[in-house]
C-alpha cells in the first residue's frame, strides 16, 4: 500500500542541519508506514551525502537520491518522479516542521479530497527566537477553487513549502508541472499555476512549517557581491510573473505578484545596494506602470505613478526624494 504522504527534502551541503531536519519529521505523529522520506542529495560535497545514507539505514520509510549538483529545482523535480505517496510536502534540509503538526492537516486533506492544502509557518532566527508569522487571507476549513483562494490573498507568497499538495496535482496536469531547472526564485511561477488549476483548496491553522533564517540558505546569504546577482534574478522573476499575466489573462493574481517583486526588490536595493538606487527605480517604473492598481494592496505598493509611491515610511521617502 502506498504512503499517505511523501516528505521530499532537497539536500546540498547541509550537514550541520540536516540532522535537526529528519528528526522533526520523524518525530511527528504518523506511522512509518504513512509516509515516506525522500532526501535528493544535490552533489553536497561536506559530508551531506554520508549523514543522508546513515539516516536511510536507520529508516525503513528514508530513501536517499544522488545527484550531480544541479540545483534545488531539479532536485525537487527527481525527488517528485521517485515520490509514491497521495501528498507531497517539500522540506528544506535547513527548515524543521513543529513537533506533532501533521496529522490535522493530513486529515483535513483525505477528508475533503483536497488538491492542496494552505497551511502556516513560523520565521525563526538560528536561536531559535521567532521572528514573525505567516499571514493568510480567508476563511479557515472551508473549501473553496484556486482561483478563489488566489484573489483572497492581499500579499500572495509563493513558497512551496506552505502547501500540501495532492501528488497528482502536480505529475497528472497537462503538461505536468515540473520546476523550471536553472531558475532562482522557481516557486514564483510554480505556485500559481499549481493553484490556478486546483479544484479542491483549503486553508488551515495549524502551524506546520519552521523556516529558519540562516546564512547560506538559498534566499537569505546574499553577500554583497551577490546583491547585483540577486536583484536580477528577481527581475527575471517578474518577467516570468509578466508572461503568465499575458497567458493566463489575469491581472488581479499575477499583478499582486508582481508588485510583491517589486516591493523586495526596492527592499534589497534600499538595504543593500543603495549606491544603484535610480538604475533600479528606472527599471521598475515601466513594470509597475504596466500593471493595474489594486486598492486591497493596502499594505504594499499602493501607486506609483509620475514616480511617486505609497509603501513603508523608509521607501516611501526613498523613493520621493530619487524617483
Amino acid at each position: 500500500m502506498n504512503p499517505t504522504l511523501s516528505i521530499i527534502i532537497p539536500a546540498y551541503n547541509v550537514v550541520s542541519y540536516l540532522d535537526a531536519c529528519l528528526q522533526s519529521v520523524v518525530a511527528q505523529s504518523l506511522a512509518d508506514n504513512q509516509y515516506e522520506i525522500i532526501v535528493v542529495d544535490d552533489g553536497s560535497t561536506d559530508g551531506t551525502s554520508a549523514l543522508a545514507d546513515e539516516w536511510s539505514n536507520r529508516l525503513t520509510n528514508l530513501v536517499v537520491l544522488h545527484q550531480p549538483n544541479q540545483g534545488v529545482s531539479v532536485a525537487r523535480n527527481n525527488g517528485i518522479q521517485c515520490a509514491t505517496g497521495q501528498y507531497i510536502l517539500f522540506l528544506d534540509a535547513d527548515d524543521t516542521l513543529a513537533p506533532r503538526s501533521l496529522q490535522h492537516p493530513i486529515q483535513l486533506a483525505i477528508c475533503h479530497q483536497l488538491d492542496v492544502l494552505r497551511f502556516q509557518y513560523g520565521v525563526f532566527d538560528e536561536s531559535g527566537k521567532k521572528l514573525q508569522n505567516s499571514l493568510t487571507w480567508g476563511q479557515r476549513e472551508t473549501l473553496m477553487d484556486g482561483k478563489s483562494y488566489l484573489a483572497l490573498q492581499k500579499k500572495f507568497r509563493a513558497y512551496v513549502w506552505t502547501y500540501l499538495i495532492r501528488r497528482t496535482s502536480i505529475t497528472q496536469t497537462n503538461p505536468p508541472l515540473w520546476f523550471e531547472p536553472g531558475v532562482s526564485y522557481e516557486d514564483v511561477r510554480w505556485t500559481p499555476i499549481l493553484l490556478w488549476h486546483a479544484e479542491r483548496v483549503m486553508i488551515c491553522d495549524n502551524q506546520v512549517y519552521q523556516y529558519k533564517l540562516r546564512k547560506g540558505s538559498i534566499t537569505h546569504a546574499i553577500e554583497l557581491k551577490k546583491i547585483q546577482i540577486n536583484i536580477n534574478e528577481q527581475f527575471m522573476a517578474v518577467e516570468r510573473l509578466q508572461q503568465l499575466k499575458r497567458e493566463y489573462q489575469s491581472w488581479v493574481i499575477f499583478d499582486r505578484q508582481i508588485w510583491n517583486m517589486c516591493e523586495s526588490i526596492l527592499t534589497t536595493s534600499a538595504k543593500r545596494d543603495y549606491a544603484h538606487r535610480n538604475m533600479y527605480i528606472q527599471r521598475l517604473k515601466p513594470i509597475l506602470n504596466a500593471t493595474h492598481y489594486d486598492p486591497h494592496l493596502f499594505d504594499m505598493i499602493d501607486c506609483i505613478k509620475n514616480g511617486i509611491i505609497r509603501l513603508s515610511a523608509p521607501l516611501y521617502c526613498f523613493l520621493r526624494h530619487y524617483c
